[in-house]
């Protein structure tokens, strides 16, 4: 078994902290904020396609190799790399 469900519910946490970092990087929502309106879509469809086989993911886990968990690591690193770059955007 892959991690291909674990990954694409990563992807959507990491679209939902990306932009949740850009309308709070000056530390409150404001009709500022509007011109991130545009994501919001993008945020939904990673959202859809991350909750859809969510129930995959405890078995993908249980059955996961090396080289999956280093995938997932990986993910994670770049999670927090992308999430902290959208703060000072």
């Amino acid at each position: 078994m892959d991690v291909k469900q674990t990954l694409e519910v990563l992807e959507a946490l990491q679209k939902v902290g990306e932009l949740g970092a850009k309308v709070l990087a000056d530390g409150k929502i404001s009709i500022s904020d509007i011109k991130y309106l545009g994501e919001i879509g993008e945020v939904v469809t990673a959202l859809k396609v991350g909750i859809e086989g969510i129930e995959l993911v405890d078995d993908e886990i249980k059955d996961i190799s090396l080289i999956e968990a280093k995938e997932i690591v990986t993910k994670v690193i770049d999670i927090v790399k992308a999430i902290k770059d959208a703060k000072n955007v």
